[in-house]
């Protein structure tokens, strides 16, 4: 029973998600300038200073675990679920090995309960 419960809280909290047109609007004035500037195969370092000279704080590696990569905050707006406070807008910059852009992605997180 727990685990239906959890399974529905999912699937509440993932469409919920969906639905934030002020965060549709955080991407849509990012994402065109940060796929110009956040190339496959360039320097991580350099990816990372673009967006501090953007004004964006990447979020330190500590909170990434295992992920190799940064991952920086665009936005955020309150969440209307009872059991999350807000829903951000995120990119996720995935690196290789050797210090370089893989790939960009733009996600969603909700910091809930």
């Amino acid at each position: 029973m727990r685990h239906v419960a959890l399974v529905i809280g999912f699937a509440v909290l993932a469409g919920g998600c969906m639905h934030y047109p002020q965060l549709d609007a955080i991407t849509a004035s990012w994402k065109d300038r940060i796929d110009a500037a956040i190339v496959p195969g360039m320097d991580a370092t350099a990816a990372t200073a673009w967006f501090e000279k953007e004004g964006l704080k990447p979020a330190p590696q500590s909170m990434l675990g295992d992920r190799k990569g940064t991952f920086v905050l665009l936005g955020s707006v309150r969440a209307r679920e009872w059991f999350c406070d807000e829903i951000m807008q995120i990119v996720f910059v995935e690196t290789t090995p050797d210090g370089k852009v893989k790939r960009h992605e733009f996600k969603r997180l909700g910091a809930c309960i």
